[in-house]
């Protein structure tokens, strides 16, 4: 976290950067050992997992991830079949839903306007920390989004 600390640093001193207001959430990391430590608790952040999980259950599209397994399973050894199964029985189960948790959550126009932009500020800023860092552990569990302010 002291990395984004120092990257904020860097932020706030460029005139462009502050009238976009790019900057980087911090919070409090304290470590255990080399494979695992605590985290601060951000008040007011969903998973994005949980947000994508709870709209394809109210679609009645929901898929678990042992019918994920079982449908790979059956065609894993089949590239044919496989790409049969991504493109017909899969990817008509994950349409873009993401949308839909900004509208719920920011009714008011404004308030939507104001946290999609600050979502797209955000994923901006952090694609490029995570270019430079290396990071390849960025998965539905560890993304999270504010639900005062996108």
């Amino acid at each position: 976290m002291e990395f984004n600390s120092l990257v904020n640093k860097c932020l706030r001193k460029d005139q462009d950067r502050q009238q976009r207001r790019l900057y980087i959430r911090t919070y409090a990391v304290v470590p255990l050992n080399e494979e695992c430590g605590l985290l601060e608790w951000v008040p007011h952040t969903h998973g994005f997992r949980n947000i994508l999980h709870k709209l394809y259950q109210e679609k009645g599209i929901y898929v678990s991830g042992r019918e994920l397994k079982d449908m790979v399973r059956a065609a894993q050894s089949d590239p044919v079949r496989l790409k049969d199964v991504f493109l017909n029985r899969l990817l008509p189960r994950h349409p873009p839903v993401f949308g839909e948790w900004f509208l719920r959550t920011f009714p008011d126009p404004t308030a939507w306007y104001s946290s999609r932009s600050s979502y797209a500020h955000t994923v901006a800023v952090m694609s490029m920390v995570g270019y430079i860092l290396g990071l390849g552990d960025r998965h539905g569990e560890n993304i999270l989004f504010d639900s005062t302010n996108g």
